[in-house]
């Protein structure tokens, strides 16, 4: 049995040691955030990251401040 995640936490390492974390419903759309908006500015400009616990709020971020990405699953349960 494989389990299914029910949504994926990106810890962005930022420059000076911070770390922050937000959650994409699924893979796709962290892909479709990080191939687009994320890669395509330029470095010094600002760029929303969606937040899923908070669809009122938004975080920005500069792509060159961020240092590191890691993605990982939240497994929501088995599927048969």
């Amino acid at each position: 049995m494989a389990h299914r995640p029910v949504a994926y936490r990106v810890h962005l390492q930022l420059r000076g040691g911070h770390t922050q974390v937000v959650r994409f419903a699924d893979l796709e759309r962290f892909q479709a955030w990080y191939g687009g908006p994320f890669s395509r500015s330029p470095g010094g400009q600002l760029v929303e990251v969606p937040l899923l616990e908070f669809p009122d709020e938004f975080l920005v971020v500069r792509p060159d401040a961020v240092v590191a990405v890691r993605v990982e699953s939240e497994d929501g349960g088995l599927t048969d």
